[in-house]
């Protein structure tokens, strides 16, 4: 949300994601400048939690059958997303992008 919405910086976390060896970067639906909102922006959870899991819950819907990593480079989109998830009871890892690049790493 922040790096794309405010800052504009779009392809570069792309371009850190498709370096990593093994990893392949599947997009969600309504990516990049067209992103859905996941219900966390502007700590919007922490003071309506139970709406904007609603929302995360429209969000995970976007994602394509199969995934079972949801990267993102936003604290509060990844806490809100993580929340949903556990709540739908799905199968799928919520990572901020630096935890996916300590991981290959090894760090």
């Amino acid at each position: 949300c922040e790096l794309g919405r405010h800052m504009k910086i779009i392809k570069e976390p792309r371009e850190i994601i498709r370096s990593i060896q093994g990893i392949k970067l599947i997009e969600i639906r309504g990516n990049q400048l067209e992103s859905n909102c996941c219900g966390g922006g502007g700590l919007y959870q922490v003071l309506h939690m139970d709406r904007a899991l609603k929302i995360a819950s429209l969000r995970l819907k976007d994602i394509p059958q199969g995934v079972k990593t949801l990267v993102s480079a936003c604290p509060s989109c990844k806490m809100t997303l993580e929340t949903a998830v556990r709540s739908e009871g799905l199968d799928i890892e919520v990572l901020d992008i630096v935890d996916l690049l300590m991981r290959a790493k090894k760090v």
